[in-house]
């Protein structure tokens, strides 16, 4: 191909720099989904609500439809969906491959769905305007046919513990996603890798818990509080 017969030194950089403005876009993305997700309103026009009304989203209503789309398939877990794609994003931006890109995506996938689950698991507020749990379509058939599995009524009081197994199950695949617990194999460009020697600290440049990590305790933080609430 042409990039095969570019020098190294070029090839690197034009590398680093589609990293670059893939890790832009990324961020775009995200950003474009939080602000759609928090001006969400189930009043405004979507796919599955034809109405005049005035659209209320700040993204108008391409906001309103992704937002209300996201919702009612997942709920409120479209916040863990949105952290590791941040954690994506930044180390996009800042050069790095993402090594086992396969791996990382079956984990994500896991991730977010188990994530719907555990929010199904937590009760309705009366203030919930959808006919779905907190989880949406995919927690509620997730979290209903794994208490249906078990044999557990809805009403049981070790329903709960369903939602337990899958909080683990979400903070293990979502940190796996970010990139926490695997090796980073894949070669990186080597003024790259100086520059980030240079900037940490030498404590910090063998090994470091990842930022997934703290958003995700984070996360598991806010649902807690949620269901206390």
């Amino acid at each position: 191909s042409i990039l095969d017969r570019l020098p190294e030194p070029l090839r690197l950089f034009l590398a680093r720099r589609m990293r670059e403005v893939s890790g832009l876009g990324l961020m775009a993305f995200v950003a474009f989904m939080a602000a759609a997700l928090a001006t969400w309103s189930v009043d405004d026009p979507s796919l599955n609500n034809a109405t005049d009304g005035p659209v209320r989203n700040w993204l108008g209503r391409p906001g309103a439809v992704a937002a209300d789309l996201a919702m009612q398939l997942m709920g409120v877990a479209c916040v863990a969906a949105l952290i590791p794609l941040l954690v994506f994003a930044i180390a996009l931006m800042r050069g790095r491959a993402i090594d086992r890109a396969a791996l990382r995506l079956v984990a994500y996938i896991l991730g977010v769905a188990a994530s719907a689950a555990v929010a199904s698991a937590l009760p309705i507020t009366a203030r919930w305007p959808l006919p779905t749990g907190l989880g949406g379509v995919v927690g509620d058939a997730l979290f209903g046919g794994a208490r249906n599995l078990v044999g557990l009524a809805a009403a049981s009081p070790f329903a709960g513990l369903v939602g337990f197994v899958f909080a683990g199950i979400a903070i293990l695949s979502l940190t796996a996603s970010a990139g926490f617990g695997l090796s980073d194999d894949e070669p990186r460009d080597a003024d790259l890798r100086a520059e980030e020697d240079d900037d940490r600290p030498a404590a910090m440049r063998d090994d470091e818990p990842g930022l997934a990590v703290i958003l995700l305790g984070a996360l598991a933080h806010g649902f807690m509080s949620l269901k206390g609430a």
